[in-house]
């Protein structure tokens, strides 16, 4: 779920019982002054929407097919529908964007990126498939359909240091979104600062294939496939899984369980399918099936493992805070062929 800065200004209980008027209106003047302070730096963190018009050609990176040309690191890109491309020839990224926004924005409709060179770098949120049917929340819009292909030797970056998640497919009031990320050939998506979550919430429907030799590298804290409500089908058909822990593992004293580096198949009332059919997944903290902590209930999780290898330091099923059952299987690494 994503957060939104709520700035409230404090107002002092006793402000209006002076009686001298100079202080009054001095008083006044630096309240407003505040004001006007943090509405500036409110517009400078959530930055400005860009949007995807695609007037000139269909190439990402070219400023000419932008609302304000290629979003900055402070803007935030918008693709409510419409079809980009960055291929061998085309303009490249000029720099990193703040966040992008798939199948956002007002009505939205189907949004696709086909990337299959080069390097496209966002510093903080990533959405692919975001259903709020609008620019804020609470818009009856319906939600739309995004699909983020990587092939040949195409890179996506969350950029480490930034912050925010990756969410495919991301939703609010049970709007049906869809979002998918398709990973073939060398590509990599790197998620380098928070998590990497898909199905967020009830209509969310998030899918993730990898094959040939892509990468998915998660990076820092745990993952959320089927999130609170939503739904996440993961097919690997080749390629590499990595979930790595680049803060140091958090321990549950009640079962000695790593936090950090986690893949959650299903979790907090979402559900999630896993098909490992080949390819490897390394893990540096462990698999949890149907983490149902927080209380939430039809919690579902399923990891069918097909083939190819899988090394994690355990797999447990039916977790709940510190009541979690003890893990089923711990330093494993299964080759299934």
């Amino acid at each position: 779920m994503r957060k939104q800065l709520d700035v409230k200004p404090y107002v002092n209980n006793y402000f209006f019982t002076f009686t001298t008027t100079w202080r009054i209106m001095m008083r006044i003047k630096l309240t407003f002054l505040c004001l006007m302070l943090l509405a500036v730096l409110t517009a400078n963190v959530q930055g400005a929407h860009v949007y995807w018009v695609g007037g000139v050609d269909n190439e990402f990176g070219l400023g000419d097919n932008w609302s304000a040309g290629y979003p900055t690191e402070s803007d935030i890109g918008v693709m409510a529908s419409g079809t980009a491309t960055l291929n061998p020839g085309d303009e490249t990224p000029p720099n990193a964007m703040s966040e992008l926004w798939m199948a956002g924005g007002a009505n939205p409709g189907v949004a696709e990126i086909d990337q299959s060179t080069s390097t496209i770098n966002v510093t903080n949120w990533v959405i692919i498939g975001q259903g709020y049917g609008g620019d804020t929340a609470g818009d009856a819009t319906p939600g739309g359909t995004a699909i983020l292909n990587l092939s040949g030797t195409a890179v996506f970056n969350q950029v480490a240091g930034g912050g925010g998640d990756t969410h495919i497919a991301e939703t609010s009031g049970g709007i049906t979104t869809k979002g998918y990320l398709n990973l073939s050939g060398s590509a990599i998506y790197n998620n380098n600062h928070g998590r990497f979550n898909m199905g967020v919430n009830t209509g969310a429907l998030g899918y993730v294939t990898i094959k040939e030799n892509a990468t998915l590298n998660l990076n820092n804290e745990w993952h959320q496939l089927g999130f609170t409500g939503g739904v996440a089908q993961v097919t690997q058909d080749g390629g590499t899984v990595n979930v790595n822990a680049s803060a140091a593992p958090e321990v549950d004293d009640a079962n000695g369980w790593d936090s950090v580096g986690h893949l959650v198949v299903g979790g907090w009332g979402g559900s999630c399918t896993y098909d490992l059919n080949a390819g490897k997944i390394n893990t540096a903290g462990g698999i949890v099936l149907s983490d149902a902590d927080a209380g939430f209930v039809n919690t579902y999780g399923i990891f069918n493992l097909n083939g190819g290898t899988l090394t994690t330091p355990g797999v447990q099923a039916g977790f709940v805070g510190t009541l979690a059952q003890p893990p089923l299987l711990r330093s494993i690494s299964m080759v299934v062929s």
